[in-house]
């Protein structure tokens, strides 16, 4: 991680809100809520796995609201759906920004036990 990426996290406050975004780990049977087990490295790294597998799935998800303007119909594209391809950008962004604040400290952490 960069340290304009660590100003980043900082100005917005990632670490303060990052416990109220809601995880969906349940869906694909495994959980990031929390580390169950920090001292398993094998866990550690499937830990890994789907926080970038998260990342790169709220990605997607958070720019196909402005791809899928393309395809409206041009008056209802501004009233309807810019805003709503906001709301859904500001809605996917924030679990990304979670998984990237994670990430160093998992892999820290993964790196201690080795």
């Amino acid at each position: 991680m960069h340290k304009f990426e660590l100003k980043i996290y900082s100005f917005l406050g990632v670490k303060k809100w990052k416990e109220k975004i809601p995880e969906a780990g349940f869906l694909s049977g495994f959980k990031k809520d929390k580390i169950y087990d920090p001292y398993d490295k094998d866990y550690l790294t499937k830990f890994l796995q789907e926080n970038c597998i998260a990342e790169v799935l709220h990605l997607i998800s958070a720019f196909w609201g402005f791809i899928a303007i393309i395809f409206i119909i041009p008056q209802i594209s501004i009233t309807i759906s810019v805003p709503i391809a906001i709301m859904n950008f500001i809605i996917h962004i924030m679990p990304v920004l979670v998984q990237r604040f994670m990430r160093p400290r998992l892999l820290n952490l993964r790196s201690r036990i080795e």
